[in-house]
């Protein structure tokens, strides 16, 4: 993880791996950015604002938790796909997964989610989310 790249953020930072790229997209309500790996087999996105998904949908997920990422309260979810809650327009992905903070501001939360193709795609988005920092004055 050491050698993987930071994008920083007004308010936090996380790294990710070295062949990620930016993909163009467009927030509608929060502010965020999508990342894909070379291959396209990953896909991460994070939301930042007010209606950011707490990811607390009872009955929703596969597996969920709550650990300490960044030194916040985070939920951690997992889903196998196909999943008839949520669609996904990647139609090879297998995995989705996702992270939630609330109230990094009053108010404003921040969520990460992707999709991967296979296991080893889950665990480096799990590995992606678990770089989160936030700024030090929040």
């Amino acid at each position: 993880v050491k050698s993987w790249l930071p994008v920083e953020q007004k308010r936090f930072t996380f790294r990710i791996p070295p062949d990620f790229r930016e993909v163009k997209g467009q927030s509608i309500d929060s502010w965020g950015r999508e990342f894909q790996s070379a291959d396209s087999t990953v896909s991460l996105n994070f939301d930042w604002g007010q209606y950011s998904d707490p990811l607390t949908r009872p009955g929703h997920y596969v597996t969920s938790c709550v650990e300490r990422i960044g030194g916040r309260k985070a939920r951690l979810i997992a889903i196998s796909l196909p999943h008839p809650y949520y669609g996904v327009s990647d139609a090879a992905a297998k995995y989705c997964t996702g992270a939630a903070w609330r109230d990094i501001k009053p108010g404003v939360h921040l969520t990460m989610s992707g999709t991967a193709r296979d296991r080893e795609g889950l665990d480096q988005l799990l590995r992606i989310f678990r770089t989160v920092r936030f700024e030090e004055s929040e």
